[in-house]
């Protein structure tokens, strides 16, 4: 618990601003919670809070953890307080608002790549186990590959009648990396959602890195993939720019921020899009356009699944 646990006023939204009075200071905060049924059925703000100490204790751009109200005695929901970070918010349509939007080519590939950078610093920091021991929980598996494939499987079950047809590229998606995954170091934190709509910038440069609620140990390179697999799917989905960084240029930002080759590359590129389709079927009644995007990322999966069958075998 915070010592400023008792000087918080709730506001009315998921991520609102806190201010804190001690005497002639003020403090800007952020909460965040949940208030009702959230997307993500196994989400714990337990988990995200830690994985933000752990983080913030090497220096890591992330808010500063300040405050647990792990079981919503105090707030009414569960829910965590950190502190805000000055900057500009980030995006979801990320070339057509926020950081990424009014900047020329050049600008907006530098901080690309900076975020893609961020993912290698996070591998070469390897924070392992010891210090994210509530990781440990998280999915069920013999490897780490296994278990956080296993949490995702579960969330999509979570979302679907058994005999739902959506879940069968799934489950097939599913046993073929459980069954051809490789010999790999051991996992070590990733960020798990590496969208660039959840990096924060200011004056161009990478201010923090938002949004640990899908953090888990395993390897970096899938969150590399999916920024890769997103910079050129948001000019479809949203709007056509220039100055994007390559493939290429992404994997060599990485390697150089991480100090060693990017692991089994090819592999990882299954990871987002595999999540993706889970996520999807947990949030279907939120999204309007659901058939939509759901065959336009299952096209993906498949795709992606047969260019790794032929490196890893049927």
């Amino acid at each position: 618990t915070h010592p400023r646990q008792s000087r918080l006023t709730m506001a009315h939204g998921h991520s609102r601003n806190y201010t804190t009075l001690t005497d002639a200071t003020r403090e800007d905060m952020v909460a965040r919670y949940a208030p009702g049924t959230t997307m993500i059925k196994q989400k714990c703000f337990s988990d995200e809070f830690l994985t933000l100490v752990a983080a913030y204790k090497r220096g890591l751009p992330v808010p500063e953890p300040l405050w647990l109200d792990a079981d919503g005695s105090a707030v009414g929901y569960p829910s965590f307080v950190m502190a805000r970070i000055e900057g500009t918010p980030p995006a979801s349509a990320m070339y057509s608002k926020g950081p990424l939007a009014d900047v020329s080519p050049e600008a907006r590939k530098a901080m690309m790549l900076e975020a893609a950078g961020f993912h290698g610093r996070l591998r070469r920091e390897a924070i392992g186990r010891e210090e994210l021991p509530h990781l440990l929980a998280r999915g069920s598996g013999e490897t780490d590959i296994e278990r956080e494939l296993n949490w995702f499987l579960a969330e999509a079950k979570l979302s679907s009648e058994p005999d739902d047809p959506k879940l069968d590229p799934i489950v097939e998606a599913h046993r073929w990396m459980v069954a051809h995954q490789p010999a790999v170091r051991e996992g070590t934190l990733v960020q798990g959602d590496s969208q660039i709509a959840n990096v924060m910038f200011r004056d161009g440069r990478l201010a923090a890195v938002l949004d640990w609620e899908l953090a888990y140990l395993g390897h970096n390179e899938a969150d590399l993939a999916l920024i890769v697999f997103l910079t050129e799917t948001m000019k479809q989905l949203d709007k056509h720019v220039d100055g994007t960084p390559t493939e290429a240029e992404y994997l060599a930002r990485f390697e150089e921020e991480a100090g060693a080759p990017a692991e089994h590359y090819d592999f990882f590129k299954l990871f987002p899009l595999f999540k993706t389709q889970c996520i999807l079927l947990s949030g279907r009644s939120f999204q309007p356009a659901f058939e939509q995007v759901w065959t336009y990322y299952l096209a993906h999966l498949h795709a992606e699944l047969a260019n790794a069958k032929r490196i890893y075998g049927d």
